[in-house]
Parts: structure tokens; C-alpha cells; sequence
């Protein structure tokens, strides 16, 4: 496959927009990390980066979940390395304030552990990069330690040509923000950017949440409406160039107490509960449906299922056919 890349020329969609105005307020008001889904301190976070990791290892060579594929082209040996071999790049686009970009990075030994010095880079070039399009998002990123961060949109970035090859890709609930035409373009450009033997790692959540979730019955609709289908994404990743595509459904089991719980639904953690779709008045509408449907219970049992969806770019020499210089390699 031959990248033949050009900039975006048209604007990020008012969708986008409104998303990253929902998410700049949400981190604002200090509830974003808050949420026990983006707290760097909560086992969600742990959890998720442990299953990436499962997922994207490489078949040979015993890999483990604390260790991460590596480049295999020639520059790969300019890389930093740990335990005798190479370090991986890490680009997480769409990664918000950095927190799980840092659990990722350090669980992949990407990045040393706690307490040692902050390691950004290796000459100019970043190990770690977090994208995300929202300022507030990005000025916190940039205060985590060992994470550089970079604001632009996921499609924007994707067609970039003026960055280092990275190993690993990684859309943390992301691709459902963008319009499903665009999914195309978004990733035969991570494919691009992408070194020889590199990998994308897609984490979203199913079209349907289903009735269990702990949300009321509107945002559960709003949430099928917008939340795009798993195979929607692998036909995307697959036309894009990548093997050995594979989608993983994993369920994370936990307990919040009813009151946390319903507080992070009144902060709107999630753009589901943005006031593009609900008022303060329908939101609370919600919250009371809650409380009734929960009226016996002091705590909330929360049944998370993620979709991990893998691709892999073939090695050099495997008959990738990457033509395109993005970038010193």
C-alpha cells in the first residue's frame, strides 16, 4: 500500500466543536479525572491499559503485558533503550489530559517508573506525544510527567506529515466523534504515520450499551445514535491496509456507590450527557429516574464492555509497500 496523503482542507465539524466544549468544561470543573473512568488512580484506568497491552503484544518472542512491540526499522536502534532492547514510540490520539496516556506508557515500559527522571524525549523527538484537539485537555497533558502533548483533532493529525514514525497508535474512546466517512482517511493516515511492524489499537464501547447500564433510557438512545458499530470500525482499519485485524470484547465489573455514581452523571463525564442533548431540566429528569430505578441499592454495580479493535502494519520487507517518508524514521 502506497500513502498518498494530502492536508485536511476543510474544518473539524461543528460536532467536534461541541465535543471539545463539553470536555473543556468537564475538565474545568475538575470532574473529568474525577469520574472513576478517567481517574488516574482507579483500577479502570490499570485495567484498560493491562488489555491493550494483552491485545497488541506481539505472537513471538514471549511478550508480556510489560512489554510492547518495537520498531523494527533501521532507526529503531536510535531509540532509548530498556533492558537491552529498543524503546517503542507511543502516540495517543484523542487522549485527553494525558493520564491514561502516562498508565499506558509506563505499564509498556515505555516510560521508567515512579521517581525516576522526566524522560520526554529522545533528541527531538518524542517518546511518549498525546493528541487531543480541546486546550484545557492538552494544558494538562502537559503537566504529566514523561507525556508531551500536541493539540489538533484526530483526522488533522492523522494526514500530517512532519512527525516521527511511531509504534504504537492508540484511539481511546475516540472514533465514535468522527462521521463515519471519515474513518477512512483517518486511519490509512495512522497507517502512514505508523512505522514497518507498527500497530493501531482502537478502544470504543458496543452501539448499545443495553438496559443494565446505569444510565436513564434518553441517554441510552442518544448514546445508540451516535456510538457507531465495532464492525463499522474493523472495515475501516482493514481497508486501510492493516492485518491481522482482530476486535476483543472484555467486560470490567465494578461498584460505585449511588450517590459518586449519580454525581458524575450530573458533571456530564460524558458527552452522551452533553447540554447539546439534554438540559439542566431533562438532565435531572434523568438523574430522578435513577434514583427511582436504584431506590433500594446504596451502591451501583457497573458493567463496562470495551471493544479493543488491533490492526498491524506488516514489517519492511513484508510487502507493506510504504512508500511515503513521513518523516526521519
Amino acid at each position: 500500500m502506497s500513502c498518498h496523503i494530502g492536508m485536511l482542507l476543510r474544518p473539524a465539524p461543528a460536532e467536534l466543536a461541541a465535543t471539545c466544549k463539553h470536555y473543556e468544561s468537564v475538565a474545568a470543573g475538575g470532574a473529568y479525572e474525577s469520574a472513576v473512568f478517567y481517574c488516574p488512580e482507579s483500577g479502570f484506568m490499570s485495567w484498560v491499559a493491562a488489555r491493550c497491552l494483552t491485545h497488541i503484544r506481539p505472537s513471538e518472542g514471549g511478550a508480556t503485558p510489560k512489554q510492547c512491540p518495537v520498531s523494527t526499522t533501521a532507526g529503531a536502534d536510535t531509540v532509548p533503550k530498556r533492558n537491552g532492547r529498543p524503546r517503542s514510540r507511543l502516540v495517543d490520539i484523542g487522549g485527553g489530559t494525558g493520564s491514561f496516556t502516562a498508565v499506558l506508557a509506563h505499564a509498556a515500559g515505555i516510560l521508567p517508573g515512579v521517581g525516576a527522571n522526566d524522560v520526554r524525549h529522545h533528541g527531538d523527538e518524542p517518546l511518549v506525544l498525546c493528541v487531543d484537539p480541546c486546550p484545557e485537555m492538552v494544558q494538562r497533558a502537559r503537566s504529566v510527567k514523561g507525556v508531551t502533548a500536541l493539540q489538533d483533532n484526530a483526522l488533522s493529525f492523522s494526514q500530517r506529515r512532519d512527525i516521527k514514525r511511531y509504534d504504537i497508535a492508540l484511539l481511546k474512546e475516540v472514533v465514535h466523534h468522527l462521521p463515519a466517512a471519515d474513518l477512512d482517511q483517518l486511519y490509512a493516515g495512522i497507517w502512514c504515520q505508523l512505522s514497518p511492524g507498527g500497530v493501531v489499537c482502537t478502544v470504543t464501547r458496543p452501539h448499545n450499551l443495553g438496559r443494565d447500564f446505569p444510565l436513564f433510557a434518553a441517554c441510552r438512545e442518544i448514546w445508540r445514535d451516535n456510538q457507531g458499530e465495532a464492525a463499522v470500525y474493523e472495515s475501516a482499519v482493514r481497508r486501510a491496509g492493516f492485518v491481522a485485524v482482530k476486535t476483543h470484547e472484555e467486560t470490567f465489573e465494578f461498584r460505585v456507590s449511588k450517590v459518586t455514581w449519580l454525581d458524575m452523571v450530573r458533571s456530564r463525564f460524558w458527552s452522551t450527557l452533553s447540554t447539546e442533548h439534554f438540559t439542566n431540566e431533562e438532565l435531572e429528569v434523568g438523574v430522578e429516574e435513577l434514583e427511582r430505578r436504584f431506590a433500594h441499592h446504596d451502591e451501583i454495580v457497573v458493567r463496562d464492555k470495551l471493544i479493543f479493535l488491533v490492526g498491524h502494519k506488516l514489517p519492511s520487507g513484508s510487502g507493506s509497500g510504504d512508500t511515503r517518508d513521513v518523516g526521519p524514521s
